[in-house]
């Protein structure tokens, strides 16, 4: 991840601007990590303001742009970042993984957020990691 855009996310996360929710960018006006992300990303004029995206069992906050493929599995821009979003961020993959160094597994940010991480403790992991990301 580029290191401004890892600081811009750092602050916004400790800015208490942003309530949390979990599985989903957006949900009314609470954000999980990634959504705040692309807030960011709409405020900085990367991509087009939320809208309310038909999915599968109705309509949530996202952008109006086509399902994409990413490591093999089919996602909705409802759910991790927008291919836009994650290049102008510099971010190698659509969830945030990263590798963690205590274990064998990879792990996500968009994992740690719907998982019970706070806001700050994610951003601890974006300031430590905002490279791998």
């Amino acid at each position: 991840m580029r290191k401004e855009i890892a600081d811009k996310l750092v602050s916004a996360l400790r800015s208490g601007e942003y309530s949390q929710t979990t599985g989903r960018l957006r949900d009314g006006d609470s954000y999980c990590c990634l959504g705040v992300l692309c807030d960011i990303a709409v405020k900085e004029g990367v991509i087009q303001p939320w809208e309310l995206v038909k999915v599968s069992y109705g309509y949530r906050y996202g952008f109006n742009v086509p399902v994409v493929e990413s490591e093999g599995e089919t996602y909705n821009e409802s759910s991790v970042l927008p291919y836009e979003v994650r290049i102008w961020a510099g971010m190698k993959h659509a969830n945030g993984s990263y590798d963690n160094v205590y274990s064998s597994e990879t792990e996500s940010l968009s994992s740690d957020n719907d998982n019970g991480a706070s806001f700050y403790e994610i951003s601890y992991t974006i300031e430590r990691l905002y490279d791998e990301l």
